[in-house]
């Protein structure tokens, strides 16, 4: 209670308040550059260098040329499947985890392309990979909210009605 006020006199929002988008915005932006900074890192730089080392390291004539295309390839390749299997979630169902695996492999590969492409830039992957995040993080609140919004308009006023219908 704050001084001076009983709590008979402290009025409570009548409604708990929501997000604000802004709110929403900032924290999605953060979580997802961090997010993405991490991975990019880790899936861009770590991966594909471990597995050239681990593919000339295992054989003698990939040792005399451990930047051929083949390498790097099977390097993009394995980073790009390294990338799809570290999205899959352990609840989630077997179809739905080979479409995420799928996505993910496919945005690996256009990742680890934009690295290629730009020099060894992690930069411009940093971005899309924020970007894409941003916008599915930011989609799922909007998409819970309109769900919570249709909820609240379908039961409110309805309390009595709730035991014979189904919601």
């Amino acid at each position: 209670c704050r001084q001076g006020h009983p709590p008979s006199q402290l009025q409570l929002p009548s409604q708990a308040s929501g997000s604000r988008t802004i709110d929403v915005m900032t924290h999605s932006g953060l979580l997802a550059m961090t997010t993405a900074l991490s991975e990019e890192v880790l899936f861009r730089c770590y991966l594909p260098a471990a597995f050239v080392h681990a593919m000339t390291a295992a054989s003698p004539d990939l040792a005399a040329h451990p930047l051929s295309w083949s390498v790097v390839a099977a390097a993009g390749l394995g980073q790009a499947l390294f990338f799809g299997l570290g999205h899959v979630h352990p609840q989630s169902p077997a179809g739905e985890n080979a479409v995420t695996i799928a996505m993910h492999t496919a945005l690996g590969i256009w990742y680890g392309l934009v690295y290629v492409a730009t020099g060894g830039n992690l930069l411009p992957g940093v971005v899309a990979h924020t970007l894409y995040d941003m916008h599915i993080l930011c989609g799922t609140w909007h998409l819970v909210n309109k769900q919570m919004d249709w909820t609240e308009q379908q039961t409110s006023g309805k309390a009595g009605m709730l035991g014979s219908q189904v919601i």
